[in-house]
């Protein structure tokens, strides 16, 4: 079945159902391709139905996008929120032609699994935790809703670039959050890891002490941790990223919670937009499906 914004063939449907659910999806036109993807398709997505713009909650950044995959299946689908970066001030999901996450998700539905793709609070007017409680209402939104479109709602992935997925380790590691076992494994991809040495300012975190700092860091949450953590950076990424990575994951393995980490080829941006292989190196896309496939 062939789908628009809101899936031409199962608009009724989708509208009913998420009328039920007390939820919202706002049409918009189709977009081009975003630039500098080689060949990637355009939308309408052959076999994917895709949601736009479906509130999460009241504020205007509580929108998600939601692909899955048109045909059924026996077994539930494992869903992937992906959360996206921007130094915490900035970013989107959907910013056609430029920093578009269209791809991740078109990873996602063809390697059988549902997308989330996720805006949150930014930090102006919404510091921390606002990010990581916007998270978390996503992954109970994503557990009540994903069942609708063949999800289980008890295999969850969260999938964080940059700040974002800073997030995803803040959420699923900090003491502040009781850890939920819906949610299996999480993808850092060139994440800040270590907040007293970042070269921006940390308004976010409403605080310049350094060990309040290092307490809000996510290797010092992750390494308390067991949640399997696949990391990951590009071999041209930022200068943040690449001191903090492999510094964090020789942290990690000395507090024995050696994770998985991959790096392929690209810059900061470029590595997001490589995911499914459209733009670049597919490597580190390819390292997430094979560590889903593998986490219990």
């Amino acid at each position: 079945m062939k789908t628009s914004r809101m899936g031409l063939g199962l608009a009724v449907v989708v509208a009913v159902s998420l009328a039920v659910a007390g939820l919202g999806a706002a049409q918009a036109p189709a977009r081009p391709a975003p630039a500098g993807l080689a060949s990637f398709p355009k939308e309408p997505y052959a076999g994917v139905t895709v949601l736009r713009d479906v509130a999460y909650g009241p504020d205007a950044k509580h929108k998600l996008d939601l692909f899955a995959v048109t045909a059924p299946r026996r077994a539930p689908r494992t869903t992937v929120i992906f959360m996206h970066g921007g130094a915490y001030r900035g970013g989107d999901k959907d910013e056609a032609g430029n920093f578009d996450y269209d791809n991740i998700m078109l990873w996602a539905t063809r390697a059988g699994m549902i997308g989330i793709n996720m805006n949150y609070r930014l930090f102006e007017g919404a510091g921390f935790p606002a990010q990581e409680t916007d998270l978390q209402t996503v992954v109970q939104w994503a557990k009540a809703n994903v069942g609708k479109y063949g999800g289980d709602p008890n295999r969850i992935f969260l999938f964080g670039h940059s700040s974002g997925a800073a997030v995803v380790a803040n959420y699923a590691t900090m003491p502040w959050f009781k850890r939920d076992p819906a949610v299996r494994g999480l993808i850092l991809l060139s994440s800040i890891m270590d907040n007293n040495y970042y070269d921006k300012p940390w308004a976010y975190y409403g605080t310049t002490d350094k060990k309040a700092l290092e307490a809000l860091s996510p290797q010092t949450n992750l390494a308390k941790s067991k949640i399997p953590v696949l990391m990951g950076h590009g071999d041209n990424d930022s200068v943040t990223v690449l001191a903090q990575m492999p510094t964090a994951r020789a942290k990690l393995c000395a507090a024995g919670r050696c994770p998985r980490f991959v790096v392929t080829q690209g810059d900061h941006s470029g590595v997001a937009h490589a995911i499914g292989g459209w733009g670049g190196d597919p490597t580190f896309g390819n390292a997430a499906i094979e560590f889903i496939e593998e986490t219990p």
